[in-house]
């Protein structure tokens, strides 16, 4: 729960710096700022996006089992996003002191049937993070299952992509294409499958993806469902 001091802050943070995630994130306490560094990945792809009226999904709340703790990366986007819907997704409930914009819910990222009913009745979502449990078997899931209820010119974005490589922490320590980043990176042919040579069906995600960016501990998505052309391949045969 926001205490009275963060309050303060964060009114007066909100006079002199306006237009900076990385104050409002400090002045929040979001782990995104704190133990991480992805607030300049994020303001460098969500900086022209500030005013629009969008709808945000956020997996992962905070402050585990309490119901009072956690919200702080919701507050941060509210405040930075002043005309967006933001729903925040967690294991746990929570009753936190937030914006009337921000709403919170129950979700287990490990059950398909739960994300599909998510998405249908609260998307379609024009940027979904998952913060969550970071499962690579979660990860992907919700990937898979979400993508669809991401808007046109969606961003979908994993944070801590570290516990891919961490067997204790749902990951792997060996290579294995179960290990969430190797899924990822696997999907960057995707991208290019208007190259590949032979009868190579896309699959849905395949034909949306404008691209992947890989950064250390987090990957960023961003779907175009315009279609791709080929200047060397048609019908799967090479021009050249």
């Amino acid at each position: 729960m926001l205490s009275l001091k963060k309050y303060i802050n964060l009114q007066i943070k909100k006079i002199l710096y306006r237009n900076s995630l990385q104050k409002i994130g400090e002045c929040t306490g979001s782990d995104k700022v704190y133990g991480h560094n992805f607030i300049p990945i994020y303001e460098f792809y969500f900086k022209s996006l500030r005013k629009k009226t969008l709808n945000i999904l956020e997996i992962g709340i905070g402050g585990y089992e309490d119901p009072q703790s956690g919200g702080e990366s919701l507050l941060m986007w509210s405040e930075y996003f002043k005309n967006a819907k933001i729903i925040g997704a967690d294991l746990f409930k929570k009753r936190l002191n937030l914006p009337k914009r921000v709403e919170t819910l129950r979700l287990d990222q490990s059950k398909a049937e739960e994300l599909d009913n998510l998405g249908k009745s609260k998307g379609v979502f024009d940027i979904i993070i998952d913060d969550g449990s970071h499962a690579s078997s979660h990860v992907i899931l919700t990937f898979q299952t979400l993508w669809k209820y991401l808007n046109n010119h969606g961003f979908y974005i994993i944070e801590d992509t570290q516990t891919a490589y961490w067997t204790k922490l749902g990951g792997y320590d060996k290579r294995n294409d179960k290990r969430s980043t190797t899924f990822f990176a696997n999907l960057t042919d995707g991208l290019n499958y208007k190259e590949i040579l032979g009868d190579y069906e896309p699959t849905m995600i395949e034909r949306e993806l404008e691209f992947i960016h890989f950064y250390h501990n987090i990957i960023v998505i961003k779907k175009n469902k315009q279609e791709k052309n080929s200047l060397f391949v048609k019908d799967g045969k090479l021009l050249l």
